[in-house]
């Protein structure tokens, strides 16, 4: 699917159809339904959902056999062979009932973009530090040598659980660069925060990761520079426990963030044991644009070089 034609259109469809949410974002008006549903955006969003719907998403659909897991028996829940995202789901789903095969697609759509576009962009921000940080990269490829040697050698998620000081380059590049710059909740009751201040309930708040993970009185007069150390566990326990909150955090934080860190791990430590990566870009000189998710306005200039 990635090499096909169908794999550009999908990254098309997601490109144009993240522009539209960003865009209703940053504009009041379209914000009641009534209104916007009147709007050319409107219709160019329903085109990009039929068509991810009814070509894209219905290949994979029928390549993995959608219908059949959805209305398949039982026999292999109790077995100890594991099981794909969709079995998985389709039991869950038909435990609360019956399962409109919508409600399938619709979960499996969200799990495929949620789960590539978002690991994706920050793998390429996080490619983009190393290449600015020359020594940071060289300590991470040392790492990557000492737990996984060998140019073609398979890395597990062991592997990956090992790798803490790339771990920590990722969560400093989240941390400047978060790829959700804002969380958007609802205040389910009141809640107070001083004497002086109370959110009412139903209150809609708007937090400001971006804000949040570059403010001088979290992260010291420095906030602004790339420093893996941020994450050494001293300097962790020294900080409140939400000051960092790439996948939101408590009880709605991402379902997704273990599959996230076991997958951007894995992929950076097979680019950077193979590639030195370079870049001219300095770091004062990244733009970014505010969205649904934040993006670099010059993209990700980075050179690869093969290592000998």
């Amino acid at each position: 699917m990635q090499l096909s034609p169908d794999g550009e259109k999908t990254l098309d469809i997601f490109e144009n159809f993240m522009k539209l949410a960003s865009e209703r974002i940053c504009t009041i008006w379209k914000y009641p339904d009534l209104i916007y549903q009147w709007t050319k955006a409107y219709k160019k969003q329903l085109s990009c959902i039929d068509t991810y719907y009814d070509t894209i998403l219905e290949k994979v659909a029928r390549h993995i056999d959608i219908d059949k897991r959805i209305n398949e028996v039982n026999e292999a829940d109790n077995s100890t062979k594991k099981h794909n995202f969709i079995h998985c789901l389709s039991k869950y789903l038909r435990s609360q009932g019956p399962i409109p095969r919508e409600d399938v697609l619709a979960h499996f759509c969200l799990i495929v973009f949620a789960g590539n576009e978002s690991t994706a962009k920050t793998v390429s921000t996080a490619m983009l530090m190393l290449a600015m940080h020359p020594e940071i990269q060289e300590r991470c490829y040392q790492e990557i040598n000492t737990v996984c040697p060998g140019e073609n050698q398979y890395i597990s998620a062991g592997d990956a659980a090992n790798l803490t000081y790339l771990e920590m380059v990722i969560k400093e590049t989240l941390r400047l660069l978060p790829v959700v710059p804002v969380l958007g909740r609802t205040a389910t009751s009141d809640v107070k925060l001083n004497d002086r201040h109370t959110i009412p309930a139903n209150t809609g708040i708007v937090i400001g990761t971006f804000q949040i993970h570059r403010d001088p009185k979290i992260w010291g007069p420095n906030a602004e520079r790339f420093d893996p150390d941020n994450f050494l566990p001293e300097n962790v326990a020294k900080r409140h426990p939400y000051s960092f909150i790439p996948f939101s955090a408590g009880p709605r934080n991402c379902l997704g963030v273990r599959y996230a860190w076991y997958s951007m791990k894995i992929l950076l430590a097979y680019i950077v044991r193979q590639y030195r990566l370079s870049t001219t870009l300095k770091l004062d000189q990244v733009k970014v644009a505010y969205g649904v998710l934040l993006a670099l306005k010059d993209g990700y200039p980075v050179s690869l070089e093969k290592r000998k």
